[in-house]
């Protein structure tokens, strides 16, 4: 009953593209636990680790793991046992490298961030300093870059394979996904401080997705991991815009009190 409810909202081609954004949804609102205030909590007197820093190291831990089952062997469609081609190779070793940069950015904005729960918050003592580089500045560049690496390296893939085109509930559902993944990823970029950093490369790549397409003369809708990846871009390039905008920068919402 329920398999065939499923089969009515979306088609089976779509499953795959399906689950693979919302792992990749996953991955981005776990980045923007640390808005939450009920997350903030230490874990207990003796050691006060925010629960924040655990659910978002093991989330987005879990979640680059699945990125890389997913998107690459389902993707491709590819045994890990056989062989494959001197391209792919290529490409799997640096969705291994990028996921372990980001397991590796998780732990050390988790180690530093703990760090910084036993420092008192003064800008001149250097202890402090080098906790806050580690926490908000490299932690979050390592585990950020690896979430846009593997997006970016999802395209390449799908552009080595003949992709099924997905249906109109298919692309309803991918773009309402898409959108949530987009406030989210802007979000946890204003909030880490790398909006800077990442939005002249979302701007790259949304320009190159499009530049691609209309080349190649195919509706994006024949690849939807581009087409997810894209909507993803382009709701944080403006919603991320009009916060520097309106703002004239951009500070973090906790630095506002807005959260």
């Amino acid at each position: 009953m329920v398999n065939r409810l499923i089969r009515f909202i979306w088609r089976r081609r779509d499953y795959e593209v399906i689950h693979i954004s919302l792992i990749f949804l996953v991955s981005v609102l776990a980045m923007v636990a640390v808005i939450l205030p009920p997350l903030k909590k230490p874990v207990n007197p003796a050691l006060p680790i925010p629960y924040y820093s655990i659910v978002n190291t093991l989330l987005v831990s879990l979640s680059l793991w699945l990125l890389y089952y997913y998107l690459f062997l389902r993707l491709v469609g590819k045994d890990p046992l056989l062989p494959l081609s001197k391209k792919i190779t290529y490409i799997r070793a640096l969705f291994l490298s990028s996921l372990w940069v980001g397991w590796i950015g998780e732990a050390i904005h988790f180690t530093a961030d703990t760090i910084g729960n036993f420092l008192n918050h003064n800008p001149n003592d250097p202890a402090w300093r080098i906790a806050y580089f580690l926490d908000e500045i490299l932690g979050h560049i390592m585990a950020y870059f690896a979430i846009f690496i593997m997006g970016i390296l999802g395209v390449m893939l799908e552009m080595q394979y003949k992709s099924s085109q997905l249906g109109k509930r298919g692309i309803a559902t991918i773009s309402f996904i898409g959108f949530l993944t987009g406030i989210g990823w802007s979000v946890a970029l204003i909030e880490g401080e790398a909006a800077k950093t990442f939005l002249p490369l979302m701007i790259i790549f949304s320009g190159a997705v499009i530049l691609w397409a209309g080349l190649r003369k195919w509706s994006i809708s024949h690849k939807p991991w581009s087409l997810f990846l894209l909507i993803v871009n382009l709701v944080a390039i403006i919603f991320t815009l009009a916060w520097g905008i309106y703002w004239r920068g951009f500070p973090q919402f906790s630095d506002l009190g807005l959260i």
